[in-house]
């Protein structure tokens, strides 16, 4: 189920009513019997494999705990991420080696699964491994209550496309959380309404041209496909941040504070803090699970350039079984490599410390949309025919087909408008968490409104598209 679904409006109201009526463990049961409603809502099946996802790793947990021998305690980890990456590779990536393999002829031609992928199991396999992994290091204790735990890993606000929360962050806020708070329902609604703002009015208008152009990318020139990449830019930032934004509010009204999933990533001034801005429950998870257990950066500097590219190869492998995913992933990681590599070398260091920051966002930002074109783009071959032609590489007419672009005329003004509004958050350091529009408001008067601003968006957009980050 989506969010911008009408269905959605059936579930919620529902959902907030059964909370009320609901009190402690019954609560916390209700709580797991709505989100595995919402979750079947795409295929049934599948909620199967979220439940054994979450059994498996409730008791390999408390087993983890309970075993002192530091042999068997690795084990169990070991039964916990082979079963979590057996189940997320065999949904998400064996047809894409199984296609390889045939396509080397070697030997007998294996048949390729057609499997729908669950929606979702990047971000909660990524959680359970966390609570595993956590448990194991002695970090945290291991809950008592599979009925929480299973809460944890089901909990539908973020089950989807996340933020990737740690047990430790939501567990103690399980049996504290007090829903429908004054405050909070006030903030969380707002929340609401932004992440509908960024969804429907910005990612959805800008799809339609974005899809135009880069499905007839041979009728246009380099100009015209610097508007799709800058619209795609802003589509799937828009797109993923929103659906954050709406998650991050549903669960601000539950009486849950989810974390920050971006934060200006656009205004990043190097490729280092773009991915420190940009999905950071995804690049913190990688950072604290994957690059220091390697050895960070404090290895030999073979080893250093080994362990980030190895773990901006397995981000993009995250994020789709595709080459184009593959090469994205490369591509960032030797932007970090190479931007490191530059900056140790003191001339280069020195110059580029006098460079004035908006021209280190305005190169970030540039490289950032060269690589949202092999992102979007399955075939590689085509992606970088794509930016030969924005880069004046390949093509003689820069400016072909321009006119010939549907609705470009108000959309540019809506990209621009969208930048601005991205720039003055930035400097205002708006952040509803911490201020709200309607302060001074009567109570019943803020949810009224807010409630018909929900509403207006939702019937004034009644083609919906789904979110990207659905796929991953």
């Amino acid at each position: 189920m989506s969010f911008v679904s009408p269905l959605f409006f059936i579930f919620i109201p529902v959902f907030l009513l059964g909370t009320i009526c609901t009190r402690g463990n019954v609560r916390i049961l209700f709580y797991i019997v709505m989100s595995y409603l919402f979750y079947a809502y795409s295929f049934p099946p599948y909620v199967i494999i979220l439940f054994f996802s979450s059994f498996v790793d409730f008791h390999v947990g408390r087993r983890i705990s309970r075993t002192e021998n530091k042999h068997k305690k690795y084990m169990l980890l070991c039964v916990s991420i082979m079963v979590n990456i057996g189940l997320l590779f065999t949904f998400k990536y064996a047809g894409f080696f199984i296609r390889q393999i045939n396509d080397l002829r070697l030997c007998t031609a294996f048949t390729v699964p057609n499997l729908i992928l669950p929606v979702g199991i990047s971000f909660y396999t990524f959680q359970t491994l966390s609570y595993t992994i956590d448990i194991y290091r002695n970090k945290i204790k291991p809950t008592s209550s599979f009925f929480d735990f299973a809460c944890y890993v089901a909990f539908f606000p973020q089950l989807v496309a996340g933020p990737i929360i740690r047990a430790a962050e939501f567990l103690p806020q399980l049996k504290k959380h007090v829903p429908l708070k004054r405050e909070n329902t006030i903030r969380g609604m707002e929340l609401v309404i932004q992440g509908f703002v960024k969804k429907l009015i910005f990612a959805d208008n800008l799809a339609r041209v974005v899809d135009e152009i880069f499905l007839n990318h041979s009728q246009y020139g380099g100009g015209v496909l610097w508007i799709g990449s800058l619209f795609y830019a802003m589509q799937i930032y828009c797109d993923f941040s929103g659906y954050t934004d709406i998650a991050r509010g549903i669960g601000r009204i539950l009486g849950f504070k989810f974390p920050h999933n971006f934060n200006w990533p656009y205004l990043s001034i190097s490729i280092r803090e773009f991915w420190q801005n940009w999905h950071m429950s995804l690049s913190y998870w990688l950072r604290d699970y994957l690059y220091i257990p390697l050895g960070g950066s404090r290895v030999r500097v073979d080893r250093y350039l080994f362990n980030i590219l190895f773990v901006f190869l397995l981000c993009g492998l995250w994020h789709g079984a595709g080459y184009n995913f593959i090469i994205w992933g490369i591509y960032h990681g030797l932007l970090v490599v190479g931007s490191k590599a530059a900056m140790s070398i003191r001339i280069i260091s020195n110059l580029w410390s006098r460079v004035p920051g908006i021209v280190n966002i305005f190169f970030t930002f540039l490289v950032v949309t060269i690589g949202w074109v092999i992102f979007r783009v399955e075939k590689t071959n085509v992606a970088f025919l794509i930016i030969k032609k924005m880069l004046c590489i390949e093509g003689n007419d820069f400016f072909m087909g321009f006119v010939s672009i549907d609705n470009v005329s108000y959309l540019i003004p809506l990209f621009l408008f969208g930048a601005a509004l991205h720039i003055i958050s930035y400097k205002l350091k708006y952040n509803i968490d911490g201020f709200s529009l309607m302060t001074n408001t009567y109570y019943p008067v803020r949810i009224v409104v807010l409630a018909l601003v929900i509403t207006i968006l939702m019937l004034s957009a009644p083609n919906q598209r789904s979110f990207i980050y659905f796929r991953f």
